[in-house]
């Protein structure tokens, strides 16, 4: 694989911190999605159709996944945004400013305690959430031999509840599966159990406020999940593989996120020029909508892109707006792998059900 040791310099600058701003349910056939294509230079034509086929003809085997809170909402988890279930909306009840104070470094240093509110809160769904169909089909293609690597931005671990191997995943916003101490003299990687213990669940009788965990070495900083909160580096490895597997990407497939938290949202701009980006999320994604500037190149149906039909100008961004599960189910009958992904299911013993589309 190759690396270009200057762009890598430069992208270790650019990603090294985040700004201050801000299950399983059967899947059911979508009656109607919209695809949208954004224009490139006419020298390599792509569409949905086009991606498809070459997906069943195994021409992409190396694809790279983008994964957002949207494709664990099947498994019972709040994403961020939603107008009534995201959990910005619900951040009122903490103590907190503003919505996205819950989750930036410089207010928990300041007061924590909202923060653990919400993980204790939070903590049972996540421990007690099981994968979704995004999840099984992320399974479907490392079992298939065609996935690179998933980047995640959700803390969940559905992804390797999936079967995906820890080195095909990176939790680019950290997991809480692990913690340290936030005093800098220590840092000292503290035990699970730690974790466990503030985030039980508040008794029934009254709202006791959430335990602050304290290290048990130094007796000064607070235990807090590896977890990335805005304005803390992201891990130096994680840029360096990210340049190093985007260069070599063919497929980029970015799954319900809304690409608004930077620098994730700048890495898909490190794939070749020529490699296709397929977008999956319920809401439009604004990046990508500013580009979409003449309503002539945007297709009309979903199989309307085939080579004869579609417009002169070649295309790499294809959109498609609705839930994850309902897509790439349909996604997998196009493709023929329902029968695998089904096979995939069963001998995980998983309550997802047969992909019935």
């Amino acid at each position: 694989m190759i690396v270009f040791p200057a762009l890598a310099f430069f992208f270790y600058f650019l990603f090294t911190s985040l700004p201050q701003s801000n299950p399983s349910a059967r899947p059911r056939r979508s009656n109607r999605f919209r695809i949208e294509s954004i224009p490139l230079p006419p020298s390599s034509p792509i569409s949905y159709s086009t991606v498809a086929d070459n997906l069943v003809r195994g021409k992409y085997q190396n694809i790279v996944v983008f994964v957002g809170a949207g494709a664990s909402v099947a498994s019972g988890l709040p994403d961020f945004r939603s107008t009534q279930s995201g959990i910005y909306e619900n951040a009122h009840q903490y103590d907190i400013p503003y919505p996205t104070a819950l989750f930036e470094h410089s207010f928990f240093l300041k007061n924590p305690r909202p923060f653990f509110e919400f993980c204790r809160d939070f903590y049972p769904s996540l421990s007690n959430a099981e994968p979704g169909i995004t999840h099984w089909f992320l399974r479907l293609l490392y079992e298939k031999g065609l996935l690179m690597r998933v980047y995640t931005q959700n803390i969940d671990g559905l992804e390797k509840k999936a079967g995906l191997p820890q080195h095909h995943v990176v939790q680019w916003h950290g997991t809480y599966e692990s913690a340290r101490c936030t005093n800098r003299a220590c840092e000292y990687a503290c035990a699970n159990d730690i974790l466990q213990e503030a985030f039980a669940p508040a008794p029934r009788h009254g709202q006791a406020p959430a335990l602050i965990p304290t290290c048990p070495v130094c007796k000064k900083g607070i235990v807090k999940p590896d977890i990335t909160l805005f304005g803390e580096a992201i891990p130096p490895h994680y840029v360096n593989l990210a340049t190093q597997d985007l260069a070599a990407c063919d497929l980029l497939l970015i799954l319900g996120t809304s690409l608004r938290v930077e620098p994730f949202s700048k890495l898909m701009d490190l794939v070749p020029p020529s490699t296709p980006r397929v977008v999956i999320n319920k809401e439009p994604i604004r990046c990508f909508e500013e580009r979409l500037l003449d309503d002539s190149l945007v297709p009309s149906l979903v199989d309307s892109s085939d080579s004869q039909d579609a417009p002169d100008s070649a295309n790499r961004d294809i959109l498609l707006y609705g839930t994850c599960e309902d897509i790439l189910a349909n996604l997998t009958r196009e493709l023929g792998w329902d029968d695998e992904f089904d096979e995939i299911i069963r001998a995980e013993g998983a309550n997802s059900g047969p992909v019935h589309i």
